[in-house]
């Protein structure tokens, strides 16, 4: 229905209650002094405002207000204002982290590093390594290749995985 009863008594004098509802209000206006007290004030109010609102306007009316305007002192929002108020729009998330993204595209990504091709893949393989790692030893080896990279494999005990450690060479490493 309504939340309260000047709201019931409100959309009674608007007439948008249903014939129950209106029913319903008007027996409680009888039984209840104070509600029809409110309700009287309300029709007061509504024949007042109806009085009053039938005076004409000057024809300069629009042009003196708006020269007012004018005249008064207009203070831009601060920068601070803006952004906050900008912030507290619902697009507003989005299009900052779109913004944000584009600055870090326009600032620059590292350059990926394309590695040099290699003619000959390396292979490890050693004879006797499955009795080895059985027995809890870990595998280390090196793979002497002929490119620009080092290789080295570990084998953990018990495992059939390998770790492959891929490094560049420095002038300073052997082969």
């Amino acid at each position: 229905m309504w939340k309260d009863d000047l709201e019931g008594l409100m959309m009674l004098l608007d007439g948008v209650l249903d014939p129950t509802q209106e029913a319903l209000m008007r027996a409680r206006m009888a039984d209840e002094p104070e509600l029809a007290r409110q309700w009287n004030e309300l029709r007061q109010l509504q024949g007042l405002l109806k009085h009053e609102l039938k005076a004409e306007l000057r024809p300069n009316f629009a042009d003196e207000v708006m020269k007012q305007v004018r005249q008064s002192e207009q203070i831009p929002p601060s920068f601070m204002d803006r952004i906050v108020a900008f912030l507290s729009r619902p697009i507003a998330v989005p299009v900052a982290a779109a913004a944000a993204v584009a600055i870090m595209w326009a600032i620059g990504l590292p350059n990926a590093v394309t590695p040099a091709p290699i003619n000959t893949p390396a292979v490890a393989a050693s004879a006797g390594s499955a009795d080895a790692l059985a027995s809890g030893e870990t595998e280390i080896e090196s793979i002497d290749n002929p490119t620009d990279y080092n290789v080295l494999v570990l084998a953990a005990p018990g495992s059939p995985n390998r770790m492959i450690w891929i490094s560049q060479r420095t002038l300073n490493d052997e082969g």
